[in-house]
C-alpha cells in the first residue's frame, strides 16, 4: 500500500558499503541518482548485498522511501561528493524520456519531500549545480554553500566516475518548458515544501465560553432595545 508522501523513511535493509561517520556539518550537497531498478525495495535489497558495490541514504519509488545508511553515515554514492553528499537513488532507468518520469510525479514529490527536510536541517541551498557550477566549488565547498546536483553532473565535473544517472531525460537542459524538465519539476516541489515546513503554525482559534445557565435560558432579543 502506497505510503503518505511525508511518512518516515523505511528501514529494514542496511547497506553493506560505507566509509565511516561524519559531523553533520559536512553535509554540504544533495545528490539524485538513479537504481536502474523498478522498485525502492529492490535498490535498498541489493545494497544490502556486498555485491553492489555502492550505497545511499535513501531509495524512493512511487509508493515508499527505504533509508539504507543514516544521514550522518558517508555512502559509496559518486565521489568526490561521498563524504559532503546525502544521496539518494531513485527507482527508474536513465533511458527514460521526460514523459515516463513525468509519469512518476508521486516519486518526484516523495524525494522532494525528504530533499526539503534535508535542506532545512543541514542548510543546504536550494539551487542546482550543473557541472561546470560544481567545478567552481570545492568537494567541501563549506556548510552553506553546497547545493543540489545529480550523479552525472559529478562526473562530468570530476571525472572519478562515469556514470552518468539518472539520465538526459531527467537532466533535460534548460530552454525546454518548465513543466516538461523532470529535474526542474522536482526542485519546485522541494521549494513547495521547505515553504510549508518554514510556515509558522497557524495560530489557534479562541474557542468561545460557554454559555451560562442564564445566557443559556434568555429569550432571544430580550437585551434589545424596543422601538
Amino acid at each position: 500500500m502506497p505510503t503518505p508522501i511525508n511518512a518516515e523513511p523505511r528501514r529494514g535493509y542496511k547497506a553493506i558499503h560505507s566509509s565511516g561517520t561524519r559531523d553533520k556539518a559536512y553535509c554540504q550537497f544533495i545528490v539524485t541518482h538513479c537504481g536502474e531498478a523498478p522498485t525502492a525495495q529492490g535498490m535498498a535489497r541489493w545494497f544490502a548485498s556486498s555485491a553492489s558495490g555502492g550505497s545511499t541514504q535513501l531509495c524512493v519509488d512511487t509508493d515508499v522511501c527505504y533509508q539504507t545508511l543514516p544521514d550522518l553515515t558517508i555512502p559509496w554514492g559518486a565521489p568526490p561528493l561521498n563524504s559532503t553528499g546525502l544521496h539518494c537513488e531513485l527507482a527508474g532507468y536513465s533511458a527514460w524520456t521526460p514523459s515516463s518520469w513525468l509519469l512518476r510525479r508521486r516519486m518526484l514529490q516523495r524525494a522532494a519531500w525528504q530533499y526539503a527536510r534535508w535542506s532545512i536541517k543541514y542548510q543546504i541551498p536550494v539551487r542546482w549545480l550543473t557541472a561546470a557550477k560544481l567545478r567552481k566549488l570545492t568537494a567541501i565547498p563549506g556548510k552553506g554553500k553546497g547545493g543540489f546536483t545529480s550523479h552525472a553532473e559529478i562526473s562530468k565535473a570530476w571525472e572519478k566516475t562515469d556514470h552518468s544517472d539518472p539520465g538526459p531525460g531527467f537532466l533535460t537542459p534548460s530552454g525546454a518548458p518548465t513543466k516538461t524538465v523532470p529535474r526542474i519539476l522536482l526542485m519546485s516541489y522541494v521549494k513547495k515544501y521547505r515553504k510549508q515546513m518554514l510556515a509558522p503554525p497557524k495560530p489557534k482559534k479562541k474557542a468561545k465560553p460557554p454559555l451560562s445557565a442564564e445566557q443559556s435560558t434568555r429569550p432571544p432579543n430580550q437585551d434589545r432595545e424596543k422601538t
